[in-house]
């Protein structure tokens, strides 16, 4: 803070006795009272820019609580993007279900869309097909769409819980071949109706990224291909917030910053 004038005016009339006395008392009286004056007229500035100053931040981080608001504001739909990757096993063998789901979320609460998986699986060890004398590797393939909708029962900040159900339309190929002879033995097709309902859970120790785990069971309704894939399946990965980290960049990297950078333009400004 810059030194009071009417302080300074004070500090130095000490200084000035012997010269008043020699005035007549008239001058005197008109020297006190210039010198009163001016002092009344520097602190009244000194309030009038403290005031001014104040109007000014005041009107910044009224501007940097609207931001805040729009920034953090309820979103009644938003996009949703998920890379699946399913664990499970068919007629006891593990299998790898890799997908994408592309949807919308609704109020926060409610998630759907379409979601889209394939296996291509071969078995590790040749399988006998021809009376136990030809033996070849069994390959599965599986293409299919499904319809999910995902409802969040629990949205906490350290923890969120979901309930996803879906349902499809695909085919499935489990054929019996040769590689290295190029030949294949027996192949079967057919269409698959999947219908799956899971629980999952996500850990949040930050806001950006969470630990999420899927567990769920899978019943498919086939005739085609004589096979059960019925089972349960899991997922376990990292979640994302991208809608968080966008925000969080919004406010903290360019609007706060802009407001702590045009404050003190003010205080340097007015000499604060």
């Amino acid at each position: 803070m810059k030194p009071h004038l009417f302080t300074c005016v004070y500090t130095i009339l000490p200084f000035f006795p012997r010269a008043v006395k020699k005035q007549p008392r008239c001058w005197s009286f008109l020297l006190r009272s210039l010198i009163l004056l001016s002092s009344l007229l520097t602190y009244v500035t000194h309030a009038q820019t403290d005031s001014l100053v104040q109007k000014k931040v005041d009107s910044l981080r009224a501007k940097l609580q609207k931001d805040s608001s729009h920034i953090y504001r309820f979103q009644i739909v938003r996009p949703y993007l998920n890379i699946d990757n399913r664990n499970s096993f068919i007629n006891k063998f593990p299998v790898n279900f890799k997908g994408t789901q592309i949807g919308v979320i609704l109020f926060e609460k409610h998630t759907m869309g379409m979601g889209f998986y394939n296996i291509n699986q071969s078995s590790k060890k040749p399988i006998a097909v021809i009376d136990g004398t030809v033996s070849a590797k069994k390959m599965l393939t599986m293409n299919y769409f499904t319809f999910f909708y995902q409802y969040t029962v629990i949205d906490k900040k350290y923890f969120e819980l979901d309930i996803p159900v879906e349902i499809g339309l695909g085919g499935c190929t489990i054929s019996y071949s040769d590689s290295a002879l190029h030949k294949t033995y027996r192949q079967s097709s057919g269409a698959i109706i999947p219908l799956g309902i899971g629980l999952q859970g996500i850990v949040k120790p930050i806001k950006w990224v969470g630990l999420s785990v899927l567990i769920g069971y899978r019943m498919v309704a086939e005739k085609s291909v004589g096979q059960n894939f019925n089972g349960v399946y899991s997922s376990i990965g990292l979640n994302f917030d991208l809608r968080q980290i966008v925000r969080d960049t919004k406010y903290y990297w360019f609007k706060r910053k802009s407001y702590t950078r045009h404050v003190r333009k003010i205080l340097k400004k007015y000499g604060e």
